[in-house]
């Protein structure tokens, strides 16, 4: 019950030893012991000896000696380690001599806590001399103990948050997309690589942004769904927390978890020395314009005896995942094809510009076709729309037209062989449309008439970059048709949606 006190300073240490020959015993039993500035020579095989449960002031600047082969400089049970939790240890020695091996601390039982010994130095310090039931790193925990270290490697921006596993990339893997839009929802796919050779158990990772590449000032944590800061969690395929079905990094080696909110628990355990995919959801709710943002996971896991936060720094070249906000923009280009082009299993026949598809004189029941490319860029949240119709159908001076053929936008078909006395009609490139029928143009031969109502032809529902839809022309005439010079105005309007 009373206490003990072993004083020194720098310069005059105060030392227990024997006195001339033997070992001792030094056994704690309760109390309080304060201790600084001391040696402890020719301690038997148990050394300081912490049997029952006391209170450790200070074991600070100390000087241990092991005097027994396969001893012990400090033992303790746990129940001196809980009555002191997580009690730091400073600038103690623990050194053998000649010929001996043995532990510096060795633990008995299982603690609810742990103690850390730090500047540590001598011949017997460090995690490889001590023993305890929690190792790797353990409850006696030194400045060489291993520990979880997740390290982020591979990572992506991908648009098509709906998907479970998305692959509408906004940009290439490691490489910043420079046209984020306002209210765009990005899911980032990250690997996440533990190098530390410790289990981490329970593991959430919440996502930090910055504007600062290194993360040295304004750090925000990306805000839960509904809130007010620049980045929010949003709601994309699958659930918070649940892992992950499909990886899309090459260097990942295992399935981690869907994050859409930074605040809940999670019972992954991310295992040692291995690479982790996780997905993070997020929503531009307010993020600056022509700024460019970086993100980073902060893990939260529990470590045997606590829950430990730390942020996770990327390995080796990666850099942090990072992107541009711009304003909302749309661009749209069309160039032509030249003939012998194959387009959508077609050769086309004919030259055509970005403004002019001509067919020249067109031979009898034989079909002509010709190309045009779009090039479409957009950050709108909710992608685009493209549009086309015709102002008339192909008319020649003399009032004789090309007749359209039958098939419509909506319900498009097989092109007729030698339609009577003449067809005229389109192919669109974009497999996937919007309404009750997206799939409708995606067979080869499918062709729809050219109308003055606008009719769809292309449709994205996200952003998207340089997406490149081609739309093929096909016009036959028989014997039958007119002779004369036809032609028509085609238009194409493309909507954005922001």
């Amino acid at each position: 019950g009373g206490t003990v006190n072993l004083l020194g300073v720098g310069s005059a240490t105060t030392t227990v030893a024997n006195q001339g020959s033997g070992s001792f015993s030094l056994e704690i039993v309760g109390g309080t012991i304060n201790a600084d500035y001391y040696e402890l020579r020719n301690m038997d095989s148990l050394g300081l000896n912490f049997t029952g449960s006391s209170t450790v002031s200070s074991l600070d600047n100390g000087d241990f000696e092991l005097s027994v082969n396969s001893g012990r400089l400090i033992t303790v049970n746990s129940n001196t380690l809980d009555k002191n939790p997580l009690k730091t240890i400073s600038n103690c020695y623990f050194a053998t001599s000649s010929g001996i091996m043995g532990y510096n601390v060795y633990l008995i039982g299982a603690p609810e806590t742990g103690w850390i010994f730090t500047s540590h130095h001598g011949n017997l310090a460090g995690e490889s001399f001590d023993s305890d039931p929690g190792d790797p790193r353990g409850y006696i925990i030194w400045d060489d103990s291993p520990e979880y270290l997740p390290k982020s490697q591979d990572w992506r921006w991908f648009y098509d948050e709906e998907n479970l596993t998305p692959s509408f990339g906004a940009g290439a893997t490691n490489t910043a997309p420079l046209t984020i839009g306002p209210n765009n929802t990005l899911k980032l796919r990250m690997t996440i690589n533990e190098i530390g050779g410790v289990i981490g158990d329970n593991v959430k990772m919440r996502l930090q942004f910055s504007t600062s590449s290194n993360f040295s000032e304004s750090v925000y944590n990306v805000g839960e769904i509904g809130s007010s800061t620049d980045w929010t969690y949003d709601d994309g395929a699958g659930n918070d927390n649940d892992i992950i079905a499909t990886r899309v990094h090459v260097d990942a080696t295992a399935d981690a978890t869907h994050n859409e909110s930074g605040e809940s628990y999670s019972v992954y355990d991310h295992v040692a020395s291995t690479s982790a995919e996780w997905e993070f959801t997020i929503y531009n709710n307010s993020a600056a314009t022509n700024t460019i943002y970086y993100f980073r996971p902060h893990a939260s896991y529990y470590s045997l005896y606590t829950t430990t936060t730390r942020a996770v720094d990327y390995n080796g070249l990666e850099g942090y995942a990072n992107l541009m906000v711009s304003d909302s923009s749309l661009s749209m280009t069309v160039s032509g094809i030249s003939s012998g082009t194959n387009v959508e299993d077609i050769i086309t026949d004919i030259d055509t510009t970005a403004n002019k598809v001509e067919f020249g004189s067109l031979m009898l029941n034989t079909q002509t076709e010709g190309a045009q490319r779009f090039t479409i860029t957009t950050n709108g949240k909710s992608g685009y729309q493209m549009f086309v119709y015709q102002r008339q159908n192909l008319i020649a001076s003399n009032g004789a037209d090309i007749d359209p053929i039958l098939t419509t936008n909506e319900d498009p078909g097989a092109w007729v062989i030698d339609p009577n006395p003449s067809g005229f009609g389109y192919h669109t490139g974009d497999d996937t449309l919007s309404g009750t029928s997206p799939s409708r143009f995606s067979p080869i031969d499918s062709y729809a008439k050219f109308d003055t109502a606008m009719k769809e032809v292309s449709y994205s529902s996200i952003p998207v970059q340089n997406e490149v839809i081609d739309l093929v022309y096909r016009v036959e005439i028989d014997e039958t048709q007119e002779a004369g010079d036809y032609e028509t105005e085609v238009v194409y309007i493309i909507v954005p949606s922001f």
